[in-house]
């Protein structure tokens, strides 16, 4: 089988490269091959990299490719997780994941969003400084652990918050995620085996949570957990407790580890330019002093803050693996059943003719402008388009909006912020920290930089 040109050398060597710098790497690689190409990696053999928006669309869209071959993704979130399903079982457990994301149910949680946040925000001591990415992974942990378990027992609560935190703080090591991608490394790596005594905790602590939400049974329980236990698919069938369980640990990931990573790097753009923030506060300030959580989520230029960051550096580098299943065309490449194809997120969104300046960090083009859902990728696309985007988009604006309001966070230099890889997210260093400075007076107070 013929493939796209791409990147030379052993799997093991490229798969390193890749693991060092991705960004360098899938960036040399379009330069040198073009908007199509193949790289090579051990346990996964040739992967076929397309980010030109028509590509892209057609990775969605293409009745000839099938859904997600990520083999890797089941011993992490489970076979029966909404990422994982294809075809008839994929579209009815989309239909019953949706409607905990409606945006009846986010009125509901957009209060209690402003009030952790708020709440996390009075622990900051003026002068202390804080790692950013800390606190937004407390932040998010806590805003998933609330809509999707309710607040319910404290005791187990507080057991479930450390079972679930531990298992998300091993599945962001590459001690512990490497071994998804190279198996022959699971019965000598000790981060995985840490891996694996920290899902099974974290599996007990779900399994405790799903036998107390049947019990109680209670139609109009607001949690995802309760909706999920009650729901039916077309056949009247309720889900299982291991396919609920996947669903547990597919929302924790995505909803938690993401989430924090994106306003992670937001943090970061409002310090590097205070005319950002000024302009920001400006809009929060409009709403008075207990704006409403919607009229936070509807602000401009506050939505085009957060689609920047989620361009620039996007928190998740790649679609969701696909596999040819009859012959195809793409990118002008003919490509053959079984070949496997990545979406390149980042690659997608440094395309001069859709992001003129794409290296330029510049929210004002979201307000010029409306992006297609093959530009602007960061929740994937098509049928397959993560079903909490609406919900996280909301999350990171309230969020942002709440620490705005309490308190100033300063940069501690104006140094750029390279990226980091933190397992599959394209994160900001681990070691990113500000300076809390106490809110001293109304209005617009730009971050500064020592």
């Amino acid at each position: 089988m013929t493939l796209p040109d791409g990147p030379k050398g052993l799997a093991i060597l490229q798969f390193s490269k890749w693991l060092r710098d991705p960004l360098g790497f899938v960036s040399q690689a379009h330069k040198q091959f073009g908007d199509t190409f193949t790289m090579r990696l051990p346990g996964i053999g040739p992967m076929v990299i397309v980010s030109d928006p028509q590509a892209v669309k057609q990775l969605f869209t293409q009745p000839e490719i099938a859904s997600p071959g990520d083999e890797e993704l089941k011993v992490l979130l489970g076979e029966n997780s909404v990422l994982l399903l294809s075809g008839a079982a994929h579209k009815e457990r989309r239909r019953l994941l949706m409607p905990p994301f409606n945006g009846s149910r986010m009125t509901i949680w957009g209060q209690a969003i402003l009030d952790m946040t708020t709440e996390a925000a009075q622990n900051f001591m003026d002068g202390e400084r804080i790692n950013v990415r800390d606190v937004m992974q407390e932040i998010t942990l806590n805003v998933m652990l609330q809509i999707v378990f309710g607040t319910h027992d404290s005791g187990r609560r507080q057991q479930l918050r450390r079972d679930v935190g531990d298992r998300m703080l091993l599945a962001s090591k590459m001690s512990a995620v490497l071994p998804l991608w190279l198996p022959f490394l699971r019965p000598i790596s000790k981060g995985w085996k840490e891996s694996q005594r920290a899902e099974q905790a974290c599996d007990r602590a779900f399994y405790a949570e799903i036998n107390e939400c049947r019990a109680r049974n209670d139609p109009d329980e607001p949690t995802v957990l309760a909706m999920l236990c009650q729901a039916t698919d077309e056949t009247g069938r309720k889900l299982s407790d291991v396919e609920i369980r996947d669903e547990l640990m597919t929302l924790m990931v995505a909803g938690h580890e993401n989430t924090a990573t994106a306003l992670s790097w937001l943090v970061y753009w409002l310090g590097r330019d205070p005319r950002m923030l000024e302009r920001v506060r400006e809009e929060l300030t409009s709403l008075g002093d207990a704006p409403d959580p919607m009229a936070l989520a509807k602000l401009p230029y506050l939505d085009a803050l957060c689609h920047e960051t989620l361009r620039y550096y996007p928190p998740v580098m790649l679609t969701m693996r696909r596999i040819v299943k009859d012959p195809v065309e793409i990118g002008g490449h003919r490509l053959e059943p079984g070949t496997k194809i990545w979406g390149s997120v980042y690659l997608a969104h440094r395309r001069a003719e859709v992001y003129p300046d794409p290296d330029a960090f510049r929210p004002e083009r979201f307000l010029e402008r409306k992006f297609s859902q093959t530009e602007f990728i960061p929740f994937g696309g098509g049928h397959r388009r993560c079903i909490g985007m609406a919900f996280a988009l909301f999350e990171m604006k309230l969020i942002i909006a709440g620490l705005l309001s309490a308190c100033d966070l300063e940069l501690l230099d104006d140094k750029p912020l390279l990226p980091k890889r933190r397992t599959g997210l394209l994160a900001p260093d681990i070691g990113f920290e500000v300076r809390v400075r106490a809110k001293s007076a109304p209005g617009p107070i730009p971050l500064a930089a020592e």
